[in-house]
């Protein structure tokens, strides 16, 4: 049961997950749910900026040095305490290949900084787990289960899947949605054997929400990746505008079930968070209703 407006997000991204991810909506979903926290951060919590973004690329080298999680009173908070432990083994979906991760460089409580004191209410959903392909879960994922942020910064998967050379080679090279969604998303039916840019920066954060797909947004740092993997849809759109505003895949993760093709006319839903909305009025952040941004 969801304790504050927070956990109402990780709860609509936890329900809505096997219809947002891998699918057609994933991009018009998640730009909707991040304007949408924006939003909320300024209406409820008399927040003035705007929602910033993680470069990936900046921080391959040393992601617990970077000003996003280096522990001061500006950053997400700290990496994790050290735990010594295995690597994450992740089991692909379609072809059921094995990514085996190298460990991070913590995987206990954050340390210090903002967020070392933060509850995690939400979870676990499907929790990937050190040395085993199994991922852990509890009876009712939304039941409230109190327990420390804890993050396992990996420089190993950032190196690999979130570098400069990542991010433009996808955004050059793939001209269609077609190529471009499945390869950003790690789709193992079309690009097997990858996590994408999207899946890496999940797993360079790691820990307790932040492994666990399905609640991933109880980790604060989730909103700063997800923006980021906005701005890269962004810039990739804006290099061909009129002709980027299409989607690719159906309604359920990677087709399973069988579903029909989505289209720009299917809605967005994120009830009780805000009104649905037609996946074509998300195409263009600068239309003024219901987006109006742009990344600098």
């Amino acid at each position: 049961m969801a304790k504050s407006l927070y956990d109402d997000f990780v709860a609509v991204h936890y329900t809505s997950f096997r219809n947002t991810h891998l699918t057609a909506s994933f991009f018009a979903w998640h730009r909707y749910y991040l304007a949408t926290f924006e939003q909320k951060l300024r209406t409820e919590c008399a927040y003035k900026g705007a929602l910033p973004y993680w470069e990936w690329g900046l921080d391959i080298n040393d992601p617990a040095a970077s000003p996003v999680f280096d522990g001061s009173e500006t950053s997400l908070g700290s990496d994790g305490a050290f735990i010594p432990h295995d690597g994450l083994r992740l089991r692909q979906p379609f072809s059921n290949n094995l990514i085996v991760l190298e460990p991070g460089s913590g995987g206990g409580c954050v340390k210090s900084g903002p967020f070392s004191k933060m509850v995690v209410h939400i979870g676990p959903a499907a929790l990937a787990q050190y040395g085993t392909d199994k991922p852990f879960n509890v009876t009712d994922p939304l039941e409230d289960l109190p327990r420390c942020l804890k993050r396992d910064l990996n420089k190993h998967v950032a190196a690999k899947y979130c570098s400069f050379r990542n991010t433009t080679n996808l955004i050059t090279q793939q001209k269609t949605i077609e190529t471009f969604a499945p390869l950003l998303q790690g789709d193992d039916r079309f690009f097997p054997n990858t996590l994408g840019v999207h899946g890496g920066g999940h797993f360079i954060i790691g820990g307790d929400p932040g492994a666990d797909g399905l609640i991933a947004p109880g980790d604060p740092a989730f909103w700063v990746h997800q923006a980021q993997v906005d701005r890269v849809y962004w810039i990739w759109q804006n290099l061909d505008f009129a002709n980027r505003q299409g989607v690719f895949g159906t309604f359920s993760l990677q087709d399973n079930p069988k579903s029909p093709n989505g289209s720009v006319d299917d809605l967005i839903d994120l009830t009780p968070l805000t009104r649905p909305v037609k996946i074509k009025d998300l195409m263009n952040t600068v239309g003024g209703t219901p987006l109006c941004y742009m990344y600098e």
